[in-house]
This record gives C-alpha cells, sequence and structure tokens, in this order.
C-alpha cells in the first residue's frame, strides 16, 4: 500500500511541476503548443483521480475485510462463550450495529430460545382452522 501513496505522490508532484512550467511558458507557447500542453495536462489530471480513487476505493475494501475477519472472530468467541457458559440469549445492543454482520440484535441463542416450530405448529393450526370453517 505504501508503494501505491509514493506512486500518486510522484505522480502528483510530476503533474504539478508540469502545470506550473505551462503557467510560466504560457506567452512564449504557439496555440498549438499551449492546446497540446493543456490537453496532456488534463490527460494527466484524469489519471492521477483515477489512481487516487482506486488506491482509496482498495484501502477502503482492505479495511472491510479486515474489518470483517474481527467481527466474525468476535462472533464465533461470543457464540462459544454462550454454549461453554449455558447462556440462552446474548443480545447486542446496538453500540455495533453499523456492521451488516451485528445488525440482527442476537449475537447468540441457545436451542431453548428458538420457536420456529412452535411458531409453525401455531399457523398450521390457524390455517388448518380456517379451511374447517372454525
Amino acid at each position: 500500500m505504501l508503494r501505491g501513496v509514493r506512486d500518486i505522490e510522484a505522480k502528483e508532484s510530476a503533474f504539478t511541476e508540469a502545470r506550473d512550467k505551462l503557467t510560466q511558458d504560457n506567452l512564449a507557447l504557439s496555440n498549438d503548443e499551449r492546446q497540446n500542453a493543456s490537453l496532456k495536462l488534463a490527460s494527466d489530471q484524469r489519471e492521477l483521480e483515477y489512481l487516487a480513487n482506486s488506491f482509496q476505493e482498495d484501502r477502503n475494501n482492505r479495511i472491510q475485510i479486515e474489518t470483517n475477519k474481527i467481527l466474525v472472530d468476535m462472533i464465533n468467541a461470543i457464540n462459544k462463550f454462550g454454549r461453554d457458559n449455558g447462556y440462552d440469549l446474548i443480545i447486542n445492543e446496538g453500540r455495533l450495529s453499523q456492521n451488516t454482520l451485528l445488525n440482527g440484535g442476537t449475537l447468540y441463542k441457545g436451542a431453548s430460545v428458538d420457536i420456529t416450530n412452535d411458531i409453525a405448529k401455531v399457523l398450521e393450526k390457524n390455517f388448518q382452522d380456517s379451511k374447517s370453517g372454525g
């Protein structure tokens, strides 16, 4: 990553020098020379912006990947702690909810907390009752 920063800084320095030189030599240049130099500067500026944006995007992606690794490790540790210590439920208070891995609120739930099958039975009974006119 340091190499990328140095590359961008070197290109930025070269761009600044070329821009300053064009400003200094502006009156001595012919119209064609001035136009060509301006077009080259515009192209160099676009390239520099592209490199800076690519670098920033890559940096953000790396940060997100590392953050997700840490969060997965945290969730695994929380699950192990919950199982090992007999907890039924561990809930996120919302301090970490900015990350999608922790948005659900529940960090750990034991089998005794899972009521999915019970709810499915109630729904099935309600459906059967509605079919029979009850």
